[in-house]
Order: C-alpha cells, then structure tokens, then sequence
C-alpha cells in the first residue's frame, strides 16, 4: 500500500483526473477495481479522501489534482469547479 506524502516530502504532486469510481464516493468501502489501484500506488489513500470529501459537499464538482505541503492541501481545479469547491465565503473549502 502506498504511504501518505509527509511533510518532508518537497511539494508532492498527486494526478489523477478520475481519483475513484462513483460507486466508491459513496461508500465506505473501495471496489476491486478501486482498490487495486490502491494497492498498486496508482492512487493514493488521500486520493480517495479528498475525493470523498468533495463529493460529499458538491457530487457535480471534481478536481484535477492536489499537492501536499508541510501545513495544507492545495486542491487544483479548473475555474467552474474552483468556484464549487470553494463555496460562497469558502464554506465547502473549510469543512474539507
């Protein structure tokens, strides 16, 4: 299984345009398909996090990728989906 970046990882960079299926945003659990890509690092345990997270406060919005720095995430998202993630005065941003 794949290890979470850490800190002292330089700005660690994670793509992966279809993080998981829609089956497994919504569940607790990963499918097969889902979690071979677990296990074999093609996605990362924070993938499927963020993923979750986001879907959970707005299902129509998606990001691209996210990189990993000593004290935050930086979610990377085209203008549409910024704007879906953020929320009004950065609402949906601040429960992720």
């Amino acid at each position: 299984m794949r290890s979470e970046p850490t800190a002292n990882d330089a700005l660690a960079k994670h793509t992966s345009v279809n993080h998981i299926c829609k089956v497994c945003l919504t569940s607790d659990i990963l499918c097969s398909a889902c979690n071979s890509r677990l296990e074999s690092g093609q996605i990362s345990d924070l993938d499927v996090k963020l993923s979750r997270a986001v879907f959970a406060i707005r299902p129509d919005a998606e990001f691209s990728k996210y990189i990993v720095s000593d004290n935050f995430i930086i979610i990377i998202a085209d203008k549409d989906n910024a704007r879906k993630i953020i929320g009004k005065a950065g609402r949906n941003v601040q429960t992720i």
